[in-house]
């Protein structure tokens, strides 16, 4: 299956603040780096299916941290003036796929 990997710089940066992706990439997941907080600005990232949107938070807090859709995916960013100090990843892929997202592990004495 094919699949690409963007960062937050990268969608701020590379992509207009509305750009389309290829067709047959109908699955949109993000990830989100440990501890990661800065939900405000993950907020003005969005998918954008041809009839829903949908945030990166709601993606991110899906049990999958992916949502499908029947077309091609298009980017809207609300606004140029986003903070990356934050990492996250949104990955579009032709299918879905399990993502294990790693966990600090605790220390027990």
């Amino acid at each position: 299956a094919t699949s690409f990997t963007y960062s937050c710089e990268e969608l701020v940066h590379r992509f207009s603040p509305h750009s389309k992706f290829l067709d047959r990439l109908t699955v949109g997941c993000v990830i989100l780096q440990e501890n990661f907080s800065n939900f405000d600005d993950l907020k003005k990232f969005r998918l954008f299916n041809g009839s829903t949107f949908t945030n990166f938070v709601d993606i991110a807090a899906s049990p999958t941290h992916c949502v499908q859709a029947a077309g091609q995916w298009n980017l809207f960013v609300e606004n140029a003036e986003v903070n990356c100090n934050q990492q996250f990843t949104l990955v579009l892929t032709e299918e879905l796929e399990n993502f294990i997202t790693p966990v600090k592990e605790v220390q027990l004495n």
